[in-house]
């Protein structure tokens, strides 16, 4: 293939609307055309800002092929950009207009009833149909089992490194124990502490038989659907132990059987993407680029961040004890997220980014007013409660999917490096298989995320602050193992090189960044800690309220 005819491509897009170029897309297009006609797979590297979106549009526009991304909500993202393009989801992501609930439970209660002005059915029907589709990678998977024989030839996959991810969680499966499975284990002298492959084998040929049978007893269809999907689970699984035994581990915990994969199986990567990958992903580091394609020939783009650096500086302003377990202050970390950061904020958006644990911990410490929290249960409602009112949000697992383009957020601070868990059971084998590189680069790829969700474009301008101590050991271990980004490291301002105060300053906030008597009065009105910052301030808390407001 001959390089992309960018105009006409742009222009052929199905919602009829045209988009400028920025220099960093063109530099990926000319890459494409240069290396297409090689057959290899196509790795680009693409920090935030780099217009993925477009890139993705545009090869999906120009070969046909599906594209494969990992979170629903950057599908809904793309679906704002490009709404004529086709998307499934799945059905849990729809709503049956026809039977008021979800598509879920519909289809599971009614599946003969065929509604063709239902959007699940309609997304599913033009995918089956050949129409190039986005998924997400269970829907894709569905999507493979319906069409055995469907020829696709290249697939696009964004945050390619996310989706690795999903790929591992697909791999993997769990079953409660019930005492006939132990039963049998017993009979079969297995040592439930010490299982090989070979008792999972054994095991699996006898599940396989007894879910089959329970199958046939079920009465309801939602009920035969459900356990036809675990039994195709189960299946999968179990073909890529056969193939590659040496990639997965099996231990019982919490009465549950755990077949888990360390890495994900050559057998699934072919069973999903047989022909060529295209991959982009601003955090696609070595030990996920072995994972993906092998020793299987390739090549790679590194672009380069088309934001300049003096709009998203990363200040290394570490608190005096580390935020582990032993040495946590959550009290003292609240305090001087407030009174050494807050103070020069008076106005704009903030995203603290924590832990859950660290958010449930913090609640009872905060001061200000205008501080939004959130739990598993109502994170989205919380998250766009916090986009279109503002505030501080305190944010658990948004380092990825989260937009805040604009004036949306000026201020990222990252509060927690978060280090894999050791003390998980596939960490701990993984990182035994791996070693250090895969658990610098997984810490890593958290951070760069984390920083990434402010400055999302050349006209954006936000301060990302990390407060953990443990950064300045993740940045050497980077840089020893030749992984950090230089987009990102040139970013980093070296500790005392500038004050707070001083890169307040160079934000777009009303005023010039200035701290002044009444607009900080006003933020701080229900904070008690306000108090001692205006005496350091030389302004007065007279009038103020003395009570907290949870956001």
């Amino acid at each position: 293939m001959r390089g992309f005819e960018l105009k006409e491509l742009l222009q052929r897009d199905g919602d009829g609307t045209k988009r400028p170029l920025r220099p960093v897309q063109i530099e990926a297009f000319e890459w494409i055309g240069d290396n297409f006609d090689s057959g290899d797979h196509l790795i680009i590297r693409a920090p935030t800002g780099s217009g993925k979106s477009l890139i993705i549009k545009a090869l999906q526009i120009q070969l046909g092929c599906p594209v494969i991304n990992n979170k629903n909500v950057l599908l809904d993202q793309n679906s704002k950009d490009y709404p004529t393009s086709n998307y499934y989801k799945g059905k849990a992501h729809y709503k049956c207009e026809s039977h008021k609930s979800g598509c879920a439970k519909a289809f599971a209660m009614f599946p003969d009833l065929v509604d063709e002005k239902c959007s699940l059915w309609q997304s599913r029907n033009k995918a089956d149909m050949g129409e190039p589709t986005y998924f997400n990678p269970m829907s894709y998977w569905h999507f493979l089992k319906r069409n055995h024989q469907a020829d696709l030839g290249t697939v696009v996959i964004d945050e390619a490194h996310s989706v690795l991810s999903q790929l591992r969680n697909l791999s993997n499966i769990s079953f409660k124990l019930k005492p006939d499975d132990l039963a049998f284990m017993k009979r079969h002298s297995m040592r439930l502490r010490d299982l090989t492959v070979y008792d999972i084998l054994e095991w699996y040929y006898w599940k396989s038989d007894s879910l089959k049978l329970s199958y046939k007893a079920l009465s309801t269809v939602g009920a035969k659907m459900k356990l036809q999907d675990t039994i195709d689970r189960l299946e999968l699984v179990m073909t890529c132990v056969v193939e590659e035994s040496e990639k997965y581990s099996y231990y019982i915990e919490n009465s549950a059987l755990h077949i888990q994969s360390i890495n994900v199986s050559r057998a699934l990567i072919k069973k999903m993407f047989p022909g060529r990958i295209i991959l982009l992903s601003g955090t696609m580091f070595s030990p996920d680029l072995k994972e993906f394609i092998g020793n299987e020939h390739h090549a790679i783009c590194n672009l380069e961040s088309p934001i300049p650096k003096e709009n998203r500086p990363v200040m290394f302003l570490p608190t005096p004890f580390r935020l582990n377990h032993l040495e946590m202050n959550y009290e003292k970390l609240v305090e001087e997220i407030e009174s050494d950061i807050l103070t020069f904020c008076p106005k704009g958006n903030v995203i603290v980014h924590v832990t859950y644990e660290m958010s449930e911990r913090m609640l009872n410490f905060w001061t200000l007013k205008n501080i939004v929290t959130h739990t598993k249960s109502d994170k989205d409602a919380k998250l766009e409660r916090f986009i279109s009112k503002g505030g501080v949000l305190i944010a658990a697992g948004c380092e990825e999917g989260l937009d805040l383009k604009g004036d949306l957020c000026h201020l990222n601070i990252i509060a927690k490096v978060r280090w894999p868990n050791i003390g998980d059971t596939w960490v701990k084998k993984r990182r035994a298989r791996y070693g250090d590189l895969w658990y610098v680069c997984e810490t890593l790829k958290t951070v760069i995320q984390s920083a990434g969700r402010s400055t999302r474009s050349a006209s954006d301008r936000s301060l990302i602050i990390v407060k953990d101590p443990s950064f300045s050991a993740l940045r050497a271990k980077a840089r020893d193992k030749k992984q950090m980004p230089e987009w990102f490291e040139e970013s980093i301002i070296a500790l005392r090189a500038r004050k707070v105060k001083d890169e307040f300053s160079r934000l777009p906030y009303e005023g010039n960044g200035e701290v002044r008597a009444e607009v900080y009065k006003a933020l701080w009105s229900n904070s008690k800690r306000g108090t001692a910052s205006w005496k350091r301030m030389g302004c007065s808390n007279e009038g103020g309220r003395k009570d907290r407001v949870q956001g």
